[in-house]
Protein backbone atom coordinates (compact mmCIF):
# COMPACT_ATOMS: atom_id res chain seq x y z
CA UNK A 1 0.00 0.00 0.00
CA UNK A 2 1.55 3.29 -1.10
CA UNK A 3 0.51 6.92 -1.51
CA UNK A 4 1.96 9.54 -3.90
CA UNK A 5 5.06 11.24 -2.50
CA UNK A 6 4.73 14.57 -0.72
CA UNK A 7 5.33 17.54 -3.00
CA UNK A 8 4.29 15.93 -6.30
CA UNK A 9 2.11 18.06 -8.55
CA UNK A 10 0.41 15.16 -10.34
CA UNK A 11 -1.37 12.18 -8.83
CA UNK A 12 -1.79 8.90 -10.66
CA UNK A 13 -4.92 6.83 -10.15
CA UNK A 14 -4.70 4.58 -7.13
CA UNK A 15 -7.09 2.71 -4.85
CA UNK A 16 -7.08 1.79 -1.19
CA UNK A 17 -9.08 -0.94 0.47
CA UNK A 18 -11.09 0.96 3.14
CA UNK A 19 -10.95 -2.08 5.40
CA UNK A 20 -7.14 -1.79 5.50
CA UNK A 21 -7.43 1.55 7.30
CA UNK A 22 -8.68 -0.29 10.37
CA UNK A 23 -5.56 -2.50 10.54
CA UNK A 24 -2.74 0.03 10.22
CA UNK A 25 -1.70 3.50 11.39
CA UNK A 26 0.67 3.98 8.45
CA UNK A 27 -1.80 6.32 6.76
CA UNK A 28 -2.32 8.38 9.87
CA UNK A 29 -4.94 8.56 12.59
CA UNK A 30 -8.35 10.20 12.32
CA UNK A 31 -8.04 13.68 13.86
CA UNK A 32 -10.08 14.58 16.91
CA UNK A 33 -11.46 17.97 17.97
CA UNK A 34 -11.00 19.16 14.38
CA UNK A 35 -13.46 20.96 12.13
CA UNK A 36 -13.39 19.93 8.47
CA UNK A 37 -14.66 22.44 5.91
CA UNK A 38 -15.59 20.80 2.61
CA UNK A 39 -16.39 22.82 -0.50
CA UNK A 40 -17.97 21.06 -3.46
CA UNK A 41 -19.85 21.85 -6.63
CA UNK A 42 -23.18 20.45 -7.64
CA UNK A 43 -25.65 20.77 -10.49
CA UNK A 44 -29.38 21.17 -10.66
CA UNK A 45 -30.11 17.45 -10.97
CA UNK A 46 -33.29 16.69 -12.88
CA UNK A 47 -33.96 20.43 -13.38
CA UNK A 48 -31.05 20.54 -15.83
CA UNK A 49 -32.95 18.25 -18.22
CA UNK A 50 -34.38 20.88 -20.55
CA UNK A 51 -35.95 20.72 -23.98
CA UNK A 52 -34.34 21.85 -27.22
CA UNK A 53 -34.19 25.61 -27.96
CA UNK A 54 -34.90 26.43 -24.31
CA UNK A 55 -31.43 27.69 -23.32
CA UNK A 56 -31.26 31.26 -24.67
CA UNK A 57 -29.61 33.38 -21.98
CA UNK A 58 -25.95 34.10 -21.21
CA UNK A 59 -25.02 34.34 -17.52
CA UNK A 60 -21.47 35.59 -18.07
CA UNK A 61 -19.47 36.58 -21.14
CA UNK A 62 -15.72 37.19 -21.45
CA UNK A 63 -14.58 38.87 -24.69
CA UNK A 64 -11.25 40.58 -25.32
CA UNK A 65 -11.12 43.41 -27.86
CA UNK A 66 -8.11 45.09 -29.50
CA UNK A 67 -6.99 48.33 -27.92
CA UNK A 68 -8.19 50.26 -30.97
CA UNK A 69 -11.78 49.02 -30.56
CA UNK A 70 -14.21 51.66 -29.37
CA UNK A 71 -16.62 51.17 -26.48
CA UNK A 72 -19.58 51.52 -28.84
CA UNK A 73 -18.41 48.64 -31.05
CA UNK A 74 -17.64 46.51 -28.00
CA UNK A 75 -21.16 47.02 -26.62
CA UNK A 76 -22.63 46.24 -30.05
CA UNK A 77 -20.67 42.99 -30.31
CA UNK A 78 -21.66 41.89 -26.81
CA UNK A 79 -25.32 42.67 -27.50
CA UNK A 80 -25.23 40.56 -30.68
CA UNK A 81 -24.28 37.35 -28.87
CA UNK A 82 -27.06 34.76 -28.92
CA UNK A 83 -27.17 31.13 -27.77
CA UNK A 84 -29.52 28.28 -28.48
CA UNK A 85 -29.39 24.55 -27.71
CA UNK A 86 -30.51 22.64 -30.78
CA UNK A 87 -30.70 19.36 -28.87
CA UNK A 88 -32.47 18.56 -25.62
CA UNK A 89 -30.32 18.30 -22.51
CA UNK A 90 -30.79 15.05 -20.60
CA UNK A 91 -29.01 12.74 -18.19
CA UNK A 92 -29.57 14.73 -15.00
CA UNK A 93 -31.33 13.15 -12.05
CA UNK A 94 -32.27 13.96 -8.49
CA UNK A 95 -29.92 13.17 -5.64
CA UNK A 96 -29.96 9.48 -4.63
CA UNK A 97 -32.21 8.57 -1.75
CA UNK A 98 -31.01 6.67 1.31
CA UNK A 99 -32.42 3.46 -0.17
CA UNK A 100 -30.51 4.07 -3.42
CA UNK A 101 -27.30 4.53 -1.46
CA UNK A 102 -27.90 1.41 0.61
CA UNK A 103 -28.34 -0.61 -2.58
CA UNK A 104 -25.05 0.65 -4.05
CA UNK A 105 -22.84 0.48 -0.96
CA UNK A 106 -22.38 -3.35 -0.84
CA UNK A 107 -21.24 -3.45 -4.47
CA UNK A 108 -19.01 -0.40 -4.08
CA UNK A 109 -17.30 -1.91 -1.02
CA UNK A 110 -16.43 -5.12 -2.83
CA UNK A 111 -15.48 -3.63 -6.19
CA UNK A 112 -11.90 -3.80 -7.34
CA UNK A 113 -9.85 -1.21 -9.17
CA UNK A 114 -10.70 -2.98 -12.40
CA UNK A 115 -13.80 -4.38 -14.11
CA UNK A 116 -13.88 -8.16 -13.83
CA UNK A 117 -17.49 -9.17 -13.18
CA UNK A 118 -20.82 -7.83 -14.36
CA UNK A 119 -21.37 -6.34 -10.91
CA UNK A 120 -18.07 -4.45 -11.20
CA UNK A 121 -19.21 -2.99 -14.53
CA UNK A 122 -22.61 -1.85 -13.25
CA UNK A 123 -21.04 -0.38 -10.13
CA UNK A 124 -18.59 1.64 -12.23
CA UNK A 125 -21.42 2.97 -14.39
CA UNK A 126 -23.30 4.28 -11.35
CA UNK A 127 -20.14 5.84 -9.89
CA UNK A 128 -19.52 7.90 -13.03
CA UNK A 129 -18.52 11.40 -11.84
CA UNK A 130 -21.56 13.64 -11.97
CA UNK A 131 -19.75 16.25 -14.06
CA UNK A 132 -19.63 13.67 -16.86
CA UNK A 133 -23.37 12.93 -16.80
CA UNK A 134 -25.80 10.63 -15.08
CA UNK A 135 -26.94 7.16 -16.14
CA UNK A 136 -30.36 6.40 -14.64
CA UNK A 137 -30.53 2.67 -15.41
CA UNK A 138 -27.87 0.24 -16.61
CA UNK A 139 -27.70 -3.49 -17.28
CA UNK A 140 -25.02 -5.76 -18.70
CA UNK A 141 -25.21 -9.06 -20.53
CA UNK A 142 -22.74 -11.19 -22.53
CA UNK A 143 -22.35 -10.35 -26.20
CA UNK A 144 -23.72 -13.34 -28.15
CA UNK A 145 -21.29 -12.65 -31.02
CA UNK A 146 -18.13 -12.12 -28.97
CA UNK A 147 -17.32 -14.14 -25.84
CA UNK A 148 -14.83 -11.48 -24.67
CA UNK A 149 -17.30 -8.61 -25.00
CA UNK A 150 -20.22 -7.39 -22.90
CA UNK A 151 -23.27 -5.42 -23.94
CA UNK A 152 -24.00 -2.49 -21.66
CA UNK A 153 -27.52 -1.06 -22.01
CA UNK A 154 -28.18 2.37 -20.51
CA UNK A 155 -30.94 4.98 -20.40
CA UNK A 156 -31.44 8.41 -18.86
CA UNK A 157 -34.27 10.80 -17.98
CA UNK A 158 -35.56 13.72 -20.04
CA UNK A 159 -36.80 17.12 -18.87
CA UNK A 160 -40.21 15.61 -17.96
CA UNK A 161 -38.70 12.85 -15.85
CA UNK A 162 -39.50 10.16 -18.44
CA UNK A 163 -37.07 7.50 -19.60
CA UNK A 164 -35.18 8.34 -22.77
CA UNK A 165 -32.06 7.39 -24.69
CA UNK A 166 -28.80 8.75 -23.31
CA UNK A 167 -27.02 11.50 -25.22
CA UNK A 168 -23.96 10.82 -27.35
CA UNK A 169 -21.88 13.04 -25.07
CA UNK A 170 -22.79 10.91 -22.06
CA UNK A 171 -21.89 7.73 -23.93
CA UNK A 172 -18.51 9.14 -24.94
CA UNK A 173 -17.79 10.21 -21.37
CA UNK A 174 -18.83 6.79 -20.09
CA UNK A 175 -16.63 5.07 -22.68
CA UNK A 176 -13.58 7.06 -21.63
CA UNK A 177 -14.30 6.49 -17.95
CA UNK A 178 -14.81 2.72 -18.24
CA UNK A 179 -11.75 2.31 -20.45
CA UNK A 180 -9.54 3.09 -17.44
CA UNK A 181 -10.85 0.05 -15.55
CA UNK A 182 -11.56 -2.60 -18.18
CA UNK A 183 -9.22 -5.55 -18.74
CA UNK A 184 -7.10 -5.28 -21.87
CA UNK A 185 -8.77 -8.32 -23.47
CA UNK A 186 -12.34 -7.21 -22.73
CA UNK A 187 -14.64 -5.08 -24.84
CA UNK A 188 -17.75 -3.18 -23.79
CA UNK A 189 -20.46 -2.23 -26.27
CA UNK A 190 -22.55 0.69 -24.96
CA UNK A 191 -26.09 0.46 -26.35
CA UNK A 192 -29.38 2.28 -25.86
CA UNK A 193 -31.98 0.52 -23.74
CA UNK A 194 -35.37 0.30 -25.47
CA UNK A 195 -38.12 1.94 -23.44
CA UNK A 196 -41.44 0.07 -23.67
CA UNK A 197 -44.49 2.08 -22.61
CA UNK A 198 -47.68 0.22 -21.78
CA UNK A 199 -51.17 0.47 -20.31
CA UNK A 200 -53.13 -1.84 -18.01
CA UNK A 201 -56.80 -2.76 -18.45
CA UNK A 202 -58.73 -4.79 -15.90
CA UNK A 203 -62.29 -5.71 -14.91
CA UNK A 204 -63.34 -6.58 -11.36
CA UNK A 205 -66.46 -7.65 -9.47
CA UNK A 206 -66.99 -5.53 -6.36
CA UNK A 207 -68.61 -6.64 -3.12
CA UNK A 208 -72.22 -5.35 -3.02
CA UNK A 209 -71.50 -3.81 0.39
CA UNK A 210 -68.58 -1.75 -1.00
CA UNK A 211 -68.60 1.43 -3.03
CA UNK A 212 -67.62 0.65 -6.64
CA UNK A 213 -65.97 3.98 -7.34
CA UNK A 214 -63.92 3.97 -4.15
CA UNK A 215 -62.82 0.36 -4.63
CA UNK A 216 -61.85 1.02 -8.24
CA UNK A 217 -59.75 4.04 -7.30
CA UNK A 218 -58.03 2.02 -4.57
CA UNK A 219 -57.12 -0.69 -7.06
CA UNK A 220 -55.76 1.87 -9.53
CA UNK A 221 -53.70 3.52 -6.78
CA UNK A 222 -52.21 0.19 -5.69
CA UNK A 223 -51.39 -0.80 -9.29
CA UNK A 224 -49.77 2.59 -9.85
CA UNK A 225 -47.54 1.99 -6.85
CA UNK A 226 -46.68 -1.57 -7.92
CA UNK A 227 -45.79 -0.41 -11.46
CA UNK A 228 -43.87 2.70 -10.42
CA UNK A 229 -41.06 3.17 -13.00
CA UNK A 230 -38.59 3.76 -10.15
CA UNK A 231 -39.01 0.09 -9.20
CA UNK A 232 -38.12 -1.25 -12.66
CA UNK A 233 -34.70 -2.18 -13.97
CA UNK A 234 -33.54 -2.99 -17.48
CA UNK A 235 -34.50 -6.57 -18.48
CA UNK A 236 -36.97 -6.81 -15.58
CA UNK A 237 -40.23 -8.52 -16.67
CA UNK A 238 -43.81 -7.81 -15.60
CA UNK A 239 -45.29 -10.58 -13.45
CA UNK A 240 -49.01 -10.84 -14.14
CA UNK A 241 -49.46 -12.92 -10.99
CA UNK A 242 -48.20 -9.99 -8.88
CA UNK A 243 -50.70 -7.65 -10.53
CA UNK A 244 -53.51 -10.17 -10.03
CA UNK A 245 -52.58 -10.53 -6.37
CA UNK A 246 -52.52 -6.74 -5.93
CA UNK A 247 -56.02 -6.44 -7.39
CA UNK A 248 -57.65 -9.41 -5.67
CA UNK A 249 -56.24 -8.50 -2.24
CA UNK A 250 -57.73 -5.02 -2.40
CA UNK A 251 -60.57 -4.66 0.14
CA UNK A 252 -63.95 -4.79 -1.59
CA UNK A 253 -62.83 -6.82 -4.64
CA UNK A 254 -64.61 -10.15 -5.03
CA UNK A 255 -62.87 -11.41 -8.15
CA UNK A 256 -60.82 -10.37 -11.15
CA UNK A 257 -62.38 -11.26 -14.49
CA UNK A 258 -59.98 -9.68 -16.97
CA UNK A 259 -56.43 -8.28 -17.00
CA UNK A 260 -54.53 -7.07 -20.07
CA UNK A 261 -51.21 -5.36 -20.78
CA UNK A 262 -51.12 -3.28 -23.97
CA UNK A 263 -48.10 -1.71 -25.63
CA UNK A 264 -48.19 2.02 -26.46
CA UNK A 265 -46.06 4.12 -28.79
CA UNK A 266 -46.17 7.43 -30.65
CA UNK A 267 -48.49 10.25 -29.60
CA UNK A 268 -51.95 9.56 -28.14
CA UNK A 269 -54.15 12.49 -27.08
CA UNK A 270 -51.16 14.80 -26.62
CA UNK A 271 -49.36 12.18 -24.55
CA UNK A 272 -45.96 11.33 -26.04
CA UNK A 273 -44.69 7.76 -25.72
CA UNK A 274 -41.50 6.08 -26.91
CA UNK A 275 -41.26 4.85 -30.48
CA UNK A 276 -40.85 1.20 -29.40
CA UNK A 277 -43.77 -1.17 -29.87
CA UNK A 278 -44.04 -4.69 -28.49
CA UNK A 279 -46.27 -7.63 -29.31
CA UNK A 280 -47.35 -8.37 -25.74
CA UNK A 281 -48.95 -11.71 -26.63
CA UNK A 282 -45.78 -12.91 -28.34
CA UNK A 283 -43.58 -11.95 -25.40
CA UNK A 284 -45.84 -13.38 -22.68
CA UNK A 285 -44.92 -16.83 -21.35
CA UNK A 286 -46.59 -18.51 -18.38
CA UNK A 287 -47.94 -15.28 -16.99
CA UNK A 288 -44.69 -13.33 -17.38
CA UNK A 289 -44.32 -10.44 -19.85
CA UNK A 290 -40.75 -10.25 -21.08
CA UNK A 291 -39.15 -7.54 -23.15
CA UNK A 292 -36.48 -7.87 -25.83
CA UNK A 293 -32.87 -7.95 -24.54
CA UNK A 294 -31.88 -4.56 -23.19
CA UNK A 295 -35.39 -3.17 -22.75
CA UNK A 296 -37.16 -1.57 -19.80
CA UNK A 297 -40.89 -1.21 -19.07
CA UNK A 298 -42.26 2.21 -18.14
CA UNK A 299 -45.80 3.11 -17.09
CA UNK A 300 -45.45 6.72 -18.27
CA UNK A 301 -48.90 8.13 -17.44
CA UNK A 302 -50.44 6.07 -14.61
CA UNK A 303 -53.52 8.29 -14.30
CA UNK A 304 -54.46 7.69 -17.94
CA UNK A 305 -52.89 4.29 -18.61
CA UNK A 306 -54.48 2.27 -15.80
CA UNK A 307 -58.03 1.67 -16.97
CA UNK A 308 -60.41 -0.33 -14.77
CA UNK A 309 -64.02 -1.39 -14.87
CA UNK A 310 -66.02 -2.30 -11.76
CA UNK A 311 -69.07 -4.56 -12.04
Amino acid sequence: MALPLYGTTTLSRFSIDPNALLNTKTLGVIPSSTTLTITYRYGGGASHNVGSRSIRGVSSLAIEFPDACSATIARSVRASVDVRNDNAAGGGDSAPTLEDLRAQIPVARSQQDRIVTKEDLISRVYTLPTKLGRVYRAAARPNPDNPLASQLFICSKDNNGFLTTSSDSLKKNLRTYLNEFRLISDAIDILDARVINFRVRFTIFVNPNSNKSTTLQTVISRLSDALDPRKFQIDQPILLSDLQSTIINTPGVLTLTDLKIESLNGTIQDRVYSNVTLNIKQYTRRGVVFGPPGSIFELRYPKQDIIGTAL
